[in-house]
């Protein structure tokens, strides 16, 4: 039973080094350990299946963002820092998504608007009722868009 239960565990730890979500045990025996693999293949049928949704939302998700009509900055709420920005967010600053990722909030917002929107994300209320800031984003060269800053904290 050793050799059998050395084997499964060597089969179950390739699979977990090996990266393939298509990978299974090969085992077929008619006994408690070939429930075992015969429950662990099934364990690795549902982790797959669930990757596979997982990356579809993840695509959905990805489409809606980059094809909304509203400019839209994902910024980490304790650095703010931008993490994200879609099309119509680099048509409004003025540039390239490249450009805007990992650039603090005050690279784009006037003052004003990024003291108010710093205030507002550090809210206890922000995690309830979210926010929503009246402002201004400078460009590049120096003229401003009006805009309103709203998030919630995810």
């Amino acid at each position: 039973i050793l050799t059998r239960l050395t084997r499964l565990s060597t089969e179950v730890a390739a699979i977990a080094a090996g990266g393939d979500p298509g990978q299974r045990t090969t085992v077929q025996w008619s006994d408690e350990l070939g429930e075992v693999a015969t429950r662990i293949n099934a364990m690795l049928d549902a982790l797959e299946a669930s990757g596979a949704a997982l990356r579809e939302r993840e695509q959905q998700f990805r489409l809606t963002f980059e094809s909304a009509r509203d400019a839209i900055f994902w910024v980490d709420p304790d650095s703010l820092a931008i993490r994200r920005s879609n099309r119509a967010a680099t048509r409004l600053a003025g540039r390239e998504a490249a450009a805007l990722a990992g650039q603090p909030l005050g690279t784009l917002a006037a003052a004003d608007t990024l003291a108010a929107v710093s205030a507002a994300i550090r809210s206890p209320a922000v995690v309830e009722d979210g926010f929503s800031v009246d402002g201004a984003i400078v460009r590049p060269d120096g003229s401003t868009r009006k805009c309103r800053f709203e998030g919630v904290q995810v």
